[in-house]
């Protein structure tokens, strides 16, 4: 049967200010209490910057759906989107019995209001949930291209010839072997590319703090994070990265084309992709005595190699700072907050509704005994 759900207003918001203001206002109109934790940093404009949370259904609930906007803050305002329009549409009204909600919106608060991928300190968060009592991950691969994505190095004074220099990386590489060395993430560079720090960011250290409270009362739990930017323009795939029995069970919720980079494919094989650091593994050692199944929605927009270019550009020009020529980082982040949240009202529809179905699945799935 044809899901005909279309959202009847406009969820989405301009900057992360008014996307803050958009879900707490939407949570109030239903008496729903919303922690705002602000954040060290304010906005461009010297606007405070928040990450919203707010809880839905009994407090002791054993079933538990964790749903995260944001992580990468150029694609918060997709997620915050299905976030708001959930809460407005009615659906908090009609949970399964002795099953809650929890809705961390915007948990990169400073990326999405200057519009970048990463974080205030250059980090990566979905390459910031690792243990890091224990040794880091090493990219042996990135500082060959470390400065070259200097201003002044291989991709032009700054960044205008970063679509031919990725092209170069493709050729010499391959793309997968591109896509590793630049996006899996590495530890030896504050400056650069998918840096995923040194220690636990202030986002991770929020979300594994209100996700775990009273987290002895948990015996089922759902981790759904939403991203856009990878994928056929509309469709939302979901991902997983775990194996075995959550996998299994992944599929068995979500359908069969659930797609994981680390079980569906083989080392060397397109597609194969291995994340140290992301938050669906960080989230499952949250909860040791629980059953956890965490799962990424993906919305695609536009060509990945495009984005990436586009994302390395601004990397550039971020780092140029003030030498940089005036204006040009903020278009360049203009362009690619398109890339991740096109104003075309069809892939808003579709991005709303493939939202709305997956957390359908999920609450579904954690009540399927």
């Amino acid at each position: 049967m044809i899901d005909t759900a279309v959202p009847n207003s406009d969820w989405y918001s301009s900057d992360a200010v008014s996307a803050s203001q958009r879900f707490s206002a939407a949570c109030t109109a239903r008496s729903i209490a919303v922690e705002a934790a602000v954040h060290p940093l304010p906005d461009p404009h010297g606007r405070p910057l928040s990450t919203d949370i707010a809880w839905f259904g009994p407090a002791n609930a054993s079933r538990l759906l964790v749903v995260v906007s944001g992580m990468h803050g150029l694609e918060c305002l997709p997620g915050s989107a299905i976030q708001v329009g959930w809460i407005e549409s009615g659906a908090p009204d009609h949970l399964p019995a002795d099953t809650a909600v929890l809705m961390v919106h915007q948990i990169n608060p400073w990326g999405c209001a200057y519009q970048r991928r990463f974080n205030e300190n250059n980090v990566d968060l979905n390459r910031n949930f690792l243990d890091f009592s224990e040794p880091l991950p090493s990219n042996t691969k990135y500082p060959t291209v470390h400065d070259a994505l200097k201003p002044g190095g291989g991709m032009g004074d700054f960044g205008e010839q970063a679509g031919p220099f990725l092209g170069g990386l493709v050729a010499e590489h391959g793309i997968e072997d591109t896509i590793d060395l630049l996006m899996a993430g590495q530890h030896q560079f504050p400056d650069g590319f998918a840096y995923g720090g040194q220690d636990a960011s202030w986002s991770r250290a929020l979300l594994e703090r209100v996700a775990t409270i009273d987290k002895v009362l948990r015996r089922r739990v759902c981790y759904l994070e939403i991203h856009s930017g990878l994928g056929p323009y509309g469709y939302g795939q979901l991902i997983s990265l775990q194996f075995g029995a959550v996998l299994a069970r992944t599929r068995h919720w979500f359908g069969q084309w659930v797609f994981n980079p680390r079980a569906d494919r083989k080392p060397g094989e397109a597609g194969h992709r291995e994340v140290p650091g992301h938050s669906a593994d960080g989230f499952m050692r949250l909860f040791p005595d629980a059953e956890v199944t965490p799962v990424t929605l993906e919305m695609g927009t536009y060509s990945p190699p495009e984005t990436l270019a586009l994302l390395m550009r601004e990397h550039c020009l971020h780092q140029a700072a003030d030498a940089a020529p005036a204006g040009e980082l903020e278009m360049v982040r203009s362009q690619l907050q398109e890339m991740h949240c096109p104003a075309d009202p069809e892939w808003r529809a579709a991005n709303w509704t493939r939202g709305m179905q997956v957390i359908r699945q999920a609450l579904a799935g954690l009540n399927d005994d």
